[in-house]
């Protein structure tokens, strides 16, 4: 394997979460990808949307359900 590959943890329950939809467990995964050693993601969503192959409005709607479950914070910088 090479230093390039990350890993990245999620919780367990997060996978059978029934309030899960859509791209919601991939946003969450591409996330994980990009996180800094701190556990932050600063990935735009533009960025993430085309990584997806979606669009920036379903990334959005995404983080804001995965916050409200509570599987992400999100801060404004």
């Amino acid at each position: 394997m090479s230093a390039t590959n990350r890993f990245s943890i999620i919780p367990a329950w997060i996978v059978t979460d029934p309030r899960l939809k859509g791209r919601d467990l991939q946003v969450l995964c591409l996330l994980g990808r990009h996180t800094d050693r701190h556990g932050w993601c600063r990935r735009s969503q533009v960025k993430m949307a085309a990584q997806l192959g979606c669009a920036r409005s379903t990334v959005q709607a995404s983080l804001d359900r995965l916050a409200e479950i509570g599987v992400v914070e999100k801060h404004q910088e």
